[in-house]
């Protein structure tokens, strides 16, 4: 996805990013694995338009699948786990890893403003 995003960006037909965001449930509460604050909980709502959502979850841009090894591996420092019988480094949760892609037209409006305040 990354590279075929990275294809698309030179003809400049529209801007794209590429975020991901990591979250757990656990003991039926969300957590946001890669906030700074794992403990506390994050809240679902609903868009009208959009649906379900996890408020105030972290977004990280990344621009190569490196960045997405390393995301993980930092989400998964804090999943909650805990010893069974069978599997000393069980997972206690579900993990949700979503990746967005966000695709935006340029702002011809803006582009114009930009170009001619360069320009003085």
């Amino acid at each position: 996805l990354i590279e075929e995003v990275n294809k698309i960006e030179p003809n400049k037909l529209y801007k794209s990013s590429i975020e991901v965001s990591y979250y757990e449930i656990y003991n039926e509460k969300i957590h946001d694995l890669l906030s700074n604050t794992t403990e506390i909980p994050c809240r679902v709502r609903e868009h009208k338009e959009q649906g379900a959502y996890v408020e105030g979850l972290t977004r990280v841009v990344v621009n190569s699948y490196d960045d997405v090894a390393l995301i993980i591996k930092k989400g998964d420092k804090h999943r909650a786990v805990a010893e069974t019988l069978l599997n000393s480094t069980s997972s206690r949760s579900h993990a949700v890893f979503t990746i967005h892609l966000n695709q935006t037209l340029p702002d011809p409006f803006n582009d114009i403003n930009n170009n001619s305040s360069n320009n003085s």
